[in-house]
């Protein structure tokens, strides 16, 4: 009877940390961006911009991290960060407002027109000389989480990014390069500044 009893008391035991590991990463999926930043994590920077920020922007990195490695991605930390860079870890207008913290864009048809939903916003970019302009751009709007993984993964899937090694990087910075080099991101120094964050973030021990 003992036995038995020791059994069952172990049974529940494992049954309990299996629901308590699924939820971190069923829960959130099906979270907006507004959930998991609430506007009481926000301020404005003292910067001439006034800049809003999240000063809890290292839960934003470790919650990104779980969920990546949830879903059995190899390189959760740079996904992490990529996040984090891409949306301002959370506060972006595009965030907040379309669940799209991966900065992804919208394809057009033939026509030129967005053939899903989208949020359009004024976004930087750089051209090769390094000058910085600004333009108005149609952006992938998502209900929450899990469609804005979804959206970022067939992304990272297109073909531009898998000639450039995406699908054969061995770490993290070879996946960030692969990105870049397939046109993700414009930033002369966008590899600099994610492996910058990921060595940051490793050494403050977000990733263990």
């Amino acid at each position: 009877m003992k036995k038995e009893k020791t059994i069952i008391i172990i049974l529940c035991a494992l049954l309990s940390l299996q629901i308590k590991t699924l939820s971190a990463s069923e829960n959130l999926k099906y979270k907006k961006i507004t959930d998991i930043v609430p506007f009481s994590n926000l301020y404005k920077d003292t910067d001439k911009n006034k800049t809003l920020r999240n000063k809890e922007y290292k839960s934003f990195i470790r919650l990104m991290y779980n969920f990546a490695k949830s879903k059995n991605h190899p390189f959760p930390e740079a996904v992490a960060v990529q996040a984090g860079y891409e949306s301002r870890y959370g506060v972006s207008e595009l965030a907040r407002k379309a669940n799209n913290t991966f900065g992804v864009k919208v394809r057009r048809d033939r026509n030129g027109n967005s053939i899903i939903k989208s949020y359009r916003i004024k976004t930087k970019e750089e051209k090769k000389d390094g000058t910085e302009y600004y333009i108005y751009d149609d952006f992938r709007y998502y209900s929450n989480l899990e469609e804005n993984w979804d959206g970022y993964i067939k992304v990272i899937n297109r073909s531009r990014y898998v000639k450039q090694g995406i699908r054969t990087a061995k770490n993290n910075k070879e996946y960030i390069t692969a990105l870049k080099k397939g046109g993700y991101a414009t930033e002369d120094a966008y590899i600099h500044h994610i492996m910058r964050n990921i060595n940051k973030f490793k050494k403050e021990g977000l990733f263990s």
